[in-house]
């Protein structure tokens, strides 16, 4: 007998369970799966927390805006980047979650005293977020129980996942609002009925919410009004979208209102995106729009591939395309079986990160429940394939267990992977490496050689002295000088055709130079061992080189700290 579920009729012999969950308890985890998904919330957060350096903060650069531009809210100084000489309006980072993050400052104003604070936000959100997976699971993809956690215990062993809670960054709290947000949805609109007024605004509520977070959020209230337009829910469409924009509204107006043109070459990055839209004018620049995203298809794939096996380089130049195909196949029986809006929400994202001059990988995050439980609805739809599939039994008998052992076979190799991962990780952290961008700890680079910069910029500089440097909002928060970049930040320069074979452009010296002296810049931080992190590599600390070499200014080394990797240069103009 035909099943109807998110509005769509679906044979039962292709469900994982036998019958769609009551929107009652739609968003309530039953109480065995509940006590599970508690211990393996708990687990990860004590693997976390464990994992945690409360001393060090602000080595994504990212973070250490958000940071301060949630100092900036705290101390009343309104939505600001007061790392910068300038002290610009901050309009490139929506805004709530430097307003998540503000309450810390008033709590504990004391930094770096109060880093663990902000980590504890973020392992919160780590929390929910598996939390909700787990309802995702069982109540939007119809996964059993056992299915259902083992999907979980992948995601919760995941290096990346782990990875990703030792920084002060949006892809946990956004992931968080992404899910609930599409749970909710399905309980509101469960055989294709319409949702009340107050369940439409709630819907919107976290929709924006995951927008302001996360600019990315726009993605998914796009696809919860295309699908709603889709199923003739006008009504429903209308009021969602009226209470979206006036909850986005006001950000809108903020950045039209504050837009700051004049503001130094160097510090235009911190306040605008233009530097990653890319520009279709004409036919070539729609070839080269064409070639970045084709590149970027193949780094999406290896990124999916580096999810389920994180002991591969996520910078390859092959992959496996197996996990991404499965994927793929289990999104497709997601959209047609249970959820229509999980696939129109992961076409749209994925389209996004297609076009965008950005190495997926960070920007996957947030849907790692979704590629998991899409690859797990793939592998278990096909058992149950096999098993009711009419036939000689033996064959069947063969079909299935040959699938239970490769599943198994492969489960293994996942969670031995992530157990080796982990295991390093534990292992390397009491030796003081520092946080680095795809893994746990950058071997080749010590906290301690931070550390000494910044106490001798401490000790050797008065407070209103400028700094140039690679992570200029790190000394910042550490020191209170205030700084920038030292070049130019284009993207489109960094990923293609390759990260290795890729020509990165990062500026012209004179250029630069004269952005440094209309920015007051006193000092130089030259850092060679932190460069290998970053995808602009050596060209960063070229630049610098050249700088130095130019003559003008006259450029003084001051500084070299004990591991070679930081060396601070006093300019003279």
């Amino acid at each position: 007998m035909p099943l109807r579920c998110g509005g769509r009729v679906r044979d039962r012999r292709l469900t994982t369970v036998s019958e769609s969950v009551p929107a009652k308890v739609m968003m309530r985890l039953p109480r065995k799966a509940f006590a599970i998904t508690v211990v393996i919330c708990l687990s990860w957060a004590g693997l976390a927390i464990s994992l945690t350096s409360p001393k060090i903060l602000g080595l994504y650069h990212d973070d250490a805006l958000y940071v301060i531009s949630s100092k900036s809210l705290a101390e009343g100084k309104g939505y600001r980047i007061i790392s910068l000489p300038e002290e610009p309006l901050q309009t490139k980072y929506p805004i709530l979650f430097p307003l998540l993050l503000a309450p810390v400052w008033l709590i504990q104003p004391s930094f770096p005293e109060n880093i663990p604070y902000f980590q504890s936000i973020i392992i919160c959100c780590g929390v929910a977020f598996l939390y909700l997976s787990q309802l995702f699971f069982l109540n939007v993809l119809k996964l059993n129980l056992s299915a259902s956690t083992i999907v979980l215990s992948l995601l919760a062993t995941s290096p990346i996942l782990l990875s990703v809670s030792q920084w002060v960054l949006t892809e946990l709290p956004y992931g968080t609002l992404t899910l609930f947000t599409l749970i909710y949805f399905e309980s509101c609109y469960q055989k294709n009925r319409s949702a009340s007024v107050r369940q439409i605004a709630t819907l919107a509520l976290f929709s924006a919410s995951a927008y302001l977070i996360k600019s990315h959020g726009a993605v998914l209230a796009l696809a919860i009004t295309g699908l709603l337009l889709l199923r003739r829910k006008l009504r429903d469409s209308l009021i969602f979208s009226l209470v979206t924009l006036t909850l986005v509204l006001p950000w809108f107006a903020w950045v039209a209102a504050n837009a700051q043109p004049n503001l130094a070459p160097l510090t235009q990055h911190y306040t605008s995106y233009h530097d990653s839209f890319s520009k279709v004018q004409n036919w070539e620049e729609l070839r080269q729009l064409g070639w970045m995203s084709l590149h970027n298809l193949r780094y999406l794939t290896w990124s999916v591939d580096y999810f389920f096996l994180p002991l591969l380089n996520v910078n390859k130049r092959g992959s496996y395309f197996l996990v991404s195909f499965i994927g793929l196949v289990g999104l497709w029986l997601i959209s047609i079986r249970c959820s229509l809006l999980v696939g129109f929400y992961m076409i749209a994202l994925i389209a996004v990160i297609l076009l965008l001059p950005w190495h997926p990988l960070r920007h996957l995050i947030p849907a790692m429940p979704l590629l998991y439980g899409a690859c797990g609805v793939s592998i278990f739809t096909l058992y149950r394939r096999l098993r009711e599939q009419p036939g000689d039994s033996r064959l069947k008998w063969a079909g299935r267990e040959a699938l239970k052992l490769t599943s198994a076979l492969g489960l293994v190799l996942v969670f031995l992977g992530n157990a080796v991962l982990v295991a390093m990780a534990f292992r390397d952290k009491p030796l003081n490496f520092a946080p680095a961008h795809s893994q746990f700890w950058n071997r080749d680079v010590s906290w301690s050689g931070y550390q000494e910069t910044i106490d001798w910029i401490r000790a050797n500089t008065d407070d209103n002295a400028r700094l140039a440097a690679i992570h200029d909002v790190l000394y910042y928060l550490y020191s209170g000088r205030k700084g920038t970049l030292f070049w130019f930040h284009k993207p489109r320069t960094y990923f293609y055709p390759t990260m290795e074979s890729a020509q990165p452009a990062v500026g012209d010296v004179k250029e630069v130079v004269k952005s440094l002296h209309q920015s007051r810049i006193q000092w130089l931080v030259r850092e060679p061992a932190v460069t290998g992190s970053l995808f602009e590599k050596n060209a960063i600390d070229d630049l610098a080189v050249r700088i130095i070499e130019s003559g003008y200014p006259k450029a003084t080394l001051a500084f070299v700290s004990s591991d070679g990797g930081h060396l601070i240069y006093k300019l003279e103009w």
